[in-house]
């Protein structure tokens, strides 16, 4: 994500996180059928780790990237069961030799404020 953006929703973290967490987005209706059970999901622009909790508990393996640090604080507090689901990149042990993401389905939400 550009600098430009990530300064963005560092600056409106708190109203994004609210927004965000104040309802579903309709995606999540759509998670078993684009997912095999207990797959795992790398959710690009977490946010506010909305639909990183509902796919943990539909018993996926979810993680999150979020460049925002404090909507990645956010994500981690709220629920409690993202901590530590929710990260600034990639971590080395889902990535393949090559440098790409090793699990098996990934959700891009990553859009321009």
């Amino acid at each position: 994500m550009d600098p430009r953006t990530v300064q963005y929703y560092e600056d409106h973290a708190d109203d994004v996180f609210a927004k965000y967490s104040s309802g579903g987005s309709g995606i999540e209706n759509y998670f078993a059928l684009a997912f095999p059970p207990g797959a795992e999901i790398l959710d690009i622009g977490a946010g506010s780790g909305r639909d990183m909790d509902t796919l943990i508990r539909e018993d996926y393996e979810a993680y999150g990237v979020e460049p925002s640090r404090r909507l990645r604080e956010l994500a981690s507090e709220n629920p409690p069961g993202l901590s530590g689901s929710c990260i600034a990149q990639v971590p080395a042990k889902l990535r393949s030799p090559a440098g790409c993401t090793s699990v098996r389905s990934i959700l891009d939400q990553t859009t321009a404020p």
